[in-house]
């Protein structure tokens, strides 16, 4: 069947269920029929079948990036599926005040909530030398960031684990970063987010409890004047940085994304004798 005529059905389809129908419809047929814009633009054939079967799945409120196995962030290829966060734009923030603070040195690092691993790959391969370290708690959610550390070449050193709980066996660090869960457990979800992992987005009755263990357990393995950078949701900057304050962290920073929306929260542990 002719690209062109591919698209215009799909577009069509997906209006009612995407903001960006087109979009999800391009990246459908470069995936499942291997057509890219130019081949569509130039009336290239595809199997219409393995399009619209991923079509079917989407209609039903599946996530474009589960039905594709796979998602970019900041500029490389995860595989992402049921069980694990898709990763998103707006994290790309947050890589970028890390990757800033590393000032293209290697650094001894530390991902909580790492998830697809997007954040620790993308650490140890822009800051090459870097020791990472990565924590998550899924199995499911573990089995994707080793595909993805093993499909990156990234040396990782990976660990199953709990952030909130006691973090004694751990050293300290340069730089902490998370995108911890942070929405409230009672605020309304899109469809296509009730197919992630609840565990993932969740953070407790006011968004805030990987917030507050983060500060309280993770602060103490922090270098002298390092830094805790953190993804957060709209509207949670005040209440984070009371909480980043009540752990005596300082240097408080805030950073907008592209939605004029502030994102990403960073401090600094305070330097020796200086409290």
């Amino acid at each position: 069947m002719n690209g062109r005529a591919l698209l215009t059905e799909l577009t069509a389809a997906l209006g009612p269920v995407s903001a960006c129908p087109e979009l999800e419809a391009a990246e459908m047929l470069r995936h499942f029929c291997g057509l890219d814009r130019r081949a569509i633009l130039l009336g290239a054939e595809g199997d219409p079948e393995p399009v619209r079967r991923a079509l079917s799945r989407r209609l039903e409120g599946e996530p474009l990036q589960y039905i594709l196995g796979e998602w970019d962030f900041y500029g490389r290829t995860y595989r992402v599926g049921p069980g694990v966060l898709i990763p998103r734009p707006e994290t790309e923030l947050l890589i970028e005040q890390a990757l800033a603070f590393g000032a293209g040195k290697p650094i001894r690092a530390a991902d909580l909530c790492a998830g697809s691993g997007c954040l620790g790959i993308t650490l140890a391969l822009e800051l090459p030398g870097s020791r990472v370290t990565v924590l998550e708690k899924s199995g499911e959610a573990l089995s994707y960031l080793r595909k993805n550390a093993a499909l990156h070449h990234a040396e990782l050193d990976i660990r199953q684990d709990d952030v909130l709980s006691p973090a004694q066996d751990y050293p300290q660090y340069q730089l902490i970063l998370s995108n911890p869960p942070y929405i409230p457990d009672g605020e309304p979800l899109q469809r296509e987010v009730l197919r992630e992992p609840e565990m993932a987005l969740r953070g407790g009755p006011d968004g805030l409890e990987f917030y507050r263990g983060i500060a309280e357990r993770w602060t103490e393995h922090l270098e002298p004047d390092g830094m805790l950078a953190l993804e957060i949701g709209k509207g949670q900057e005040e209440a984070v940085r009371k909480i980043l304050e009540n752990n005596r962290l300082k240097n408080i920073c805030f950073y907008q994304d592209l939605c004029g929306i502030i994102r990403v929260i960073t401090a600094r542990r305070g330097c020796a004798g200086k409290g």
